[in-house]
């Protein structure tokens, strides 16, 4: 990897860094995103609203477990739920990234309530008053969440297009109730804010909309709409919004589930990512408290067969590492993104950390099948078979794949001296 894109990384994974804390408040939250001003290079672009081609009624209403997608292997097992389980965060919390879309409509209708009972909110001195949202605008937004809740496909209500472009967007998008919103609202939605606004607000649209509804609709039908489906599809038209956004979001909150975590790895699978995010996205993810599905994830991220900078391979590795002093039972997941690990980055690891992994693999972490063929992979990397041709042993692979170490002893060796 060269020199710029390492400062490319490092300056991603300080941004990853700082939007933790970027939300602390409302004020530092509209500075931090650029609220009512743009930067000098970045321009809004407008878009037409196609009419949905789907129409009412698309080719599939949902995207089902069941119509050949991938699925995390022994998902029945009642020992690999509970293994899973045992991993997950008990008192699941969202990321602190500022007030909720519910946050703000409970504050704006407490606000108008005010307005009409004739009180006002004090101000402290030493802030200047916020202006309010007049009644009657109030109204129109109301109405047009009403629209938004019965929409199937068309044009989308002039004043609703024009909140990308307003300072306070996410007081107006409050005011239309998001989460009633139809399926293909959400989707033709989350194309015209992902792009009209810029990096950070499609990220907190992405973190207050799309995850929520999204998380919604699976845990109610185990299986995700087709339209919320094309949703997250477009939402990556902004890769770092989404992985700052969604995902990350999602396996801090540790109570990502299995469906959820294969409805939305298909999406990662499916869509090219550059590697820039991917490699930031990897980092955080084997950085963070393990939970079941990270696994998932990171083995998706992994078999996309990047070029990964040498400190995101350095990573991931003490990410498998720690687990030398673990105790309860890992599930299958983390033992195939192991194995994905060593399939892809073997050549790119040290005789050093191949020995440490096979003596994960072997002593401290062993599974019966997955076990030994991890083993195998990282004995296939170069730096090994160079160790054992120094030694005297020829590796060759048989019809089954598997490599056969053949010693001094056998014949055709000594026809090559």
């Amino acid at each position: 990897m060269s020199e710029k894109f390492q400062k490319k990384l490092q300056r991603t994974l300080e941004e990853l860094d700082e939007d933790e804390d970027d939300f602390s408040d409302e004020e530092d939250a509209h500075e931090a995103r650029g609220i009512g001003k743009r930067s000098r290079n970045s321009r809004p672009v407008t878009i037409e609203i196609e009419d949905d081609e789907q129409g009412e009624d698309g080719p599939d209403d949902s995207y089902d477990l069941e119509d050949g997608e991938d699925i995390l292997p022994e998902d029945d097992d009642p020992e690999q739920e509970d293994a899973i389980r045992a991993f997950m965060n008990p008192n699941p919390q969202r990321q602190h990234q500022g007030p909720t879309i519910a946050e703000l409509l409970a504050d704006k209708l407490e606000e108008l309530k005010r307005i009409e009972s004739g009180e006002t909110k004090k101000q402290p001195s030493n802030q200047p008053s916020k202006p309010s949202i007049p009644h009657r605008v109030v109204r129109i937004y109301d109405d047009v969440g009403k629209l938004l809740k019965t929409y199937k496909s068309g044009k989308l209500p002039k004043p609703f297009k024009v909140i990308p472009s307003l300072k306070n967007w996410e007081e107006f998008l409050a005011l239309t109730h998001p989460d009633e919103w139809s399926p293909q609202a959400v989707c033709v939605a989350t194309k015209l804010f992902s792009s009209n606004l810029n990096s950070k607000m499609s990220q907190r649209f992405y973190n207050l909309v799309l995850l929520p509804r999204v998380r919604e609709d699976i845990h109610e039908h185990k299986k995700l709409n087709y339209h919320l489906y094309q949703a997250m599809m477009r939402s990556l038209f902004r890769p770092d919004a989404f992985f700052k956004g969604m995902l990350l979001p999602l396996c801090y909150s540790g109570d990502c589930s299995l469906v959820e975590a294969v409805i939305i790895g298909s999406i990662i699978k499916k869509r090219s990512i550059p590697v820039l995010y991917s490699c930031a996205a990897i980092e955080k993810i084997a950085e963070m408290d393990y939970s079941g599905t990270n696994s998932y994830f990171l083995r998706i991220l992994l078999d996309k067969k990047y070029n990964l900078a040498q400190r995101t391979i350095q990573s991931v590795y003490n990410h498998f590492i720690r687990f030398k002093n673990e105790k309860r039972l890992l599930p299958v997941i983390w033992h195939q993104s192991l194995l994905v690990f060593a399939q892809r980055y073997k050549n790119e690891l040290s005789e050093e950390q191949i020995n440490s992994l096979i003596e994960l693999v072997t002593d401290y972490q062993f599974h019966y099948q997955m076990g030994p063929e991890i083993k195998r992979e990282l004995m296939q990397s170069d730096i090994m078979k160079k160790k054992q041709f120094e030694k005297g042993a020829v590796p060759s692979f048989g019809s089954t794949g598997e490599s056969t170490l053949l010693d001094d002893s056998a014949p055709w060796i000594h026809t090559l001296v």
